[in-house]
């Protein structure tokens, strides 16, 4: 699995999406950024100038993408980054002729470093944003590449056209209106984009990704942890003892039986490399919730993780997708983001609910720096129409595993699925015991951190919106994210670094006499003049924080 991520920000003026951003400077602001012409962009030869078609309808024009390969990037006139900053660059991207499998590489270049993530169209017709979020690693200048693939980086041969390209050759994609901000908050804009919710009889997914379930003639709030099956390596139960609710890729039967007798309560279905089997086990679940031998509860999702296939044909899993929910309405279809950002919006009336990874980077993650924040994001992106809820952790995390809980948790999961034990795991450093993994002791017992998080499930619950907010002086190894439940204020924290660390908190539109640590209730140090205090966050498995603010 690979781990790509987002981080979102809008436009300097008044684009289609309204922003707060009136008083940051767009990079690019005096270098052609909106393509009223050809000048300072290299690679432009290879494509093709279109006065009559913008982003803006205001007559500036845009560039076709023409050539489909690596070697022919349109690249944008060069910009200053500082070390250390952070950046959200983007562009405006618009498919015509065909929807569907449309992918673009958005890549930012320089100084020796680089940082790429694909893109996904989701809607015929109409421009959508891409986004890349960058933290400088160098002072100097740096410049936006774009370009499109000639083959397809599907796993599955089902999936790609018989030459092999992931394109639609009727295609034709748009480029225009170019943007780098710095993001001295991370995330800054408010716009948030509408999201739908879900509901059956037995399972309920609210707007903002908050699980709910029937059982026992009434309605529960629960936070599903999720784990894959190990392959067989494993009994179920270790997962129950751990604290594990469920598995999330069942696909038979007796794996779904073996899992509730084991006590794991909430399971998922897995639909990827959908086939007669998949629908054979759909009709034996159907035909046991009506004998009454299963609760509908039992199973409360399709899983689909589409890793391999996001530049694959969509028809065919738009179709797939199709006939799950014209068979079965009872349950929500999931489907991880995966390694193509925005890809799940592709498939907004097909699926219910979303997630993403929490960390930015793949089998590096030891690099011990506080990932970008990847939910609020995704939450917010132009034309996501479901709720983002789950977070997905690897096993490869190592030290900063629960850290990224408690990062995830405060950018807003609602559910967390963890990729796996058992066999094939020593190409990602993995022990393939997942009790063997340093954080596995701590997720564990009353007092373990699985337990933590169903005593914050009420806070977790509530919107990520608050009129007030905070930050850190060490931004680039401490996440941090506030909460309101209740008329009382919350702030997650999670460290990367690999040290424990002393941190300044700084409250902008907030006041506070008393701060306490809120698993332990133990009083920290204020300083009422300055509206600043500091504590002290540990590392690895204790490295995280959740302070109430009174």
């Amino acid at each position: 699995m690979k781990l790509n991520f987002i981080i979102y920000i809008t436009l300097l003026y008044s684009y289609s999406i309204a922003n707060n951003l009136s008083s940051s400077l767009n990079l690019l602001q005096k270098k052609n950024f909106n393509l009223n012409s050809t000048i300072g962009y290299s690679g432009i030869n290879f494509h093709k100038y279109i006065k009559d078609e913008s982003h803006l309808n205001d007559g500036s024009g845009c560039i076709k993408l023409v050539k489909h390969w690596y070697t022919h990037q349109l690249k944008t006139p060069s910009f200053q980054l500082k070390k250390g900053h952070h950046y959200t660059i983007g562009a405006y991207m618009k498919a015509i002729g065909s929807k569907y499998g449309q992918n673009i590489m958005f890549k930012i270049s320089g100084l020796g470093e680089m940082s790429e993530i694909n893109w996904n169209i989701s809607s015929l017709n109409e421009w959508e944003e891409i986004l890349l979020p960058y933290r400088a690693k160098k002072t100097g200048l740096y410049y936006i590449s774009i370009f499109t693939f000639k083959y397809s980086l599907s796993l599955d041969d089902r999936y790609v056209n018989k030459e092999g390209s992931n394109l639609d050759k009727s295609a034709t994609i748009y480029i225009d209106d170019f943007f780098v901000y710095e993001s001295k908050n991370i995330l800054s804009n408010e716009e948030k984009s509408l999201k739908k919710s879900f509901t059956s009889n037995s399972i309920k997914v609210d707007s903002l990704g908050n699980w709910s379930v029937y059982s026992e003639g009434k309605w529960k709030d629960i936070f599903p942890k999720f784990a894959y099956q190990d392959w067989g390596a494993r009994d179920f139960k270790t997962y129950k003892e751990y604290g594990f609710t469920g598995i999330i890729n069942i696909d038979t039967i007796q794996k779904l039986y073996k899992a509730l007798d084991s006590g794991l309560k909430y399971n998922g279905i897995q639909i990827n490399n959908f086939t007669a089997k998949t629908k054979k086990l759909m009709k034996k679940i159907k035909r046991d919730v009506s004998n009454k031998k299963l609760s509908s509860s039992s199973i409360i999702l399709y899983n689909f993780d589409n890793e391999g296939r996001y530049l694959s044909n969509s028809k065919q899993i738009l179709s797939e997708l199709l006939w799950i929910k014209n068979y079965d309405k009872s349950r929500p279809i999931y489907m991880l983001n995966g390694v193509a950002e925005g890809l799940t919006r592709q498939y907004n009336d097909r699926i219910d609910v979303t997630g993403t990874y929490i960390t930015e980077t793949g089998n590096e993650i030891e690099i011990y720096e506080n990932p970008i924040n990847n939910f609020e994001l995704l939450n917010k992106i132009d034309n996501q129409k479901v709720p983002v809820s789950m977070m997905q952790l690897q096993c490869y995390y190592h030290n900063l595993f629960i850290p990224s809980i408690f990062k995830g948790l405060g950018e807003g999961a609602k559910a967390l699925t963890f990729w796996r034990g058992g066999k094939g795991l020593k190409r990602y450093n993995c022990p393939e015991d997942f009790t063997k993994n340093v954080w596995a002791s701590s997720i564990k017992g009353e007092d373990g951190i699985f337990a933590l998080i169903d005593k914050l499930l009420p806070i977790l619950r509530e919107p990520l919106e608050t009129k007030w907010s905070a930050s850190v002086d060490v931004p680039s190894t401490v996440s941090i994210a506030p909460r309101d439940y209740n008329s009382k204020h919350y702030l997650f924290l999670a460290n990367f670094a690999n040290k424990a660390q002393k941190v300044r908190i700084k409250l902008k539109n907030l006041k506070v006499s008393q701060v306490e640590n809120f698993f332990t209730k133990k009083s920290l140090y204020f300083n009422k003049k300055s509206k600043d205090f500091f504590i002290n966050i540990d590392k690895h498995n204790k490295g995280y924080l959740v302070l109430e603010l009174k």
